[in-house]
């Protein structure tokens, strides 16, 4: 099932209500057969929330809006060979003027946050990797991001909604493709974890789990000279999450690869999703990372996410 390249003729079209019925939008995951419980969006619900965000930003793009009127019971489902659409059943509001009309958007994608986001909570109240983030990002947009190329992007491609296997890529391309315009994003400490990520990482010597303290520790011995091989900043961080997706195989009961990325992305829910934007608002994904951008996009509509099996 893709979310784009949509067939001509739809096989079903039926209320979002309907649809959730006979469809789980999430489900649990176990990486490396611990007791450890992680909710990931099962395939329908990452082709929902794609449908969702495609209808709602393609819209906005030509300034259609519903000013975050909408509601569960206006939204139509409209199922293909490989794809899902969603569709809002009412009538956009008109506005007048350029400001009004933006508060507008920023209300459509607030309203999403409302609507859409609660269901994928489980019965804890937990959401699946990332999602808060999105969460977090629709809330807080403003009529300032919403007319900004940069910020669409990022909700578009958001990593929430994105497969494991092409935020897996991301996160392993990025470390070799290392250019001076990025030596300041590098070199500074990850806005997520101003003190140190690796407190994080030490936390699991003694947990059910450990894979981060036992590959931080390889072959990494602390000495006079060099205290440590990792770096406290964004480039130490991006180099010891790729040793992880590369090499966990060696600490832990890997029974599939996208567990690495998943405990990863558990772990680390902060980190992705802010390098993310702070490489799109400054420009450098599009001018300098292409290949890269490219191709993680490009994962977007991919049908088979083992992670969502």
């Amino acid at each position: 099932m893709m979310a784009q390249s949509y067939s001509i003729r739809p096989i079903s079209a039926q209320t979002l209500e309907n649809f959730l019925v006979v469809h789980p939008l999430m489900h649990t995951k176990r990486p490396f057969g611990s007791a450890i419980s992680i909710q990931v969006m099962k395939a329908n619900g990452r082709f929902l929330l794609l449908a969702v965000m495609d209808e709602i930003l393609e819209q906005h793009s030509e300034n259609i809006c519903w000013d975050g009127t909408f509601s569960i019971a206006d939204i139509l489902i409209v199922k293909y060979k490989h794809s899902i659409k969603m569709k809002i059943q009412k009538e956009p509001v008109k506005v007048e003027g350029r400001a009004r009309q933006l508060q507008a958007k920023v209300n459509d994608l607030r309203r999403v946050a409302a609507l859409f986001i609660p269901l994928y909570k489980n019965s804890n109240g937990v959401l699946p990797v990332f999602l808060d983030k999105l969460k977090e990002d629709l809330e807080e947009a403003t009529t300032g991001l919403v007319e900004k190329k940069w910020f669409m992007e990022y909700l578009t491609h958001h990593v929430a909604m994105m497969p494991t296997t092409g935020r897996r890529y991301f996160e392993i391309a990025l470390i070799s493709e290392y250019l001076g315009i990025l030596r300041s994003i590098m070199l500074s400490k990850p806005s997520a974890y101003p003190n140190s990520w690796k407190t994080i990482v030490k936390s699991t010597k003694n947990g059910s789990i450990t894979l981060l303290h036992d590959v931080y520790y390889h072959d990494n011995p602390c000495t006079a000279e060099r205290p440590d091989k990792y770096e406290s900043t964004v480039r130490g961080l991006i180099r010891f999450m790729r040793n992880v997706l590369e090499h966990g195989k060696r600490h832990a009961l890997v029974s599939h690869n996208y567990e690495l990325e998943l405990y990863l992305a558990w772990m680390f829910p902060g980190f992705l999703p802010g390098l993310m934007r702070t490489l799109l608002q400054q420009g450098i994904m599009t001018k300098h990372l292409e290949d890269v951008w490219s191709a993680f996009k490009a994962s977007k509509s991919d049908g088979w996410d083992p992670c969502s099996i």
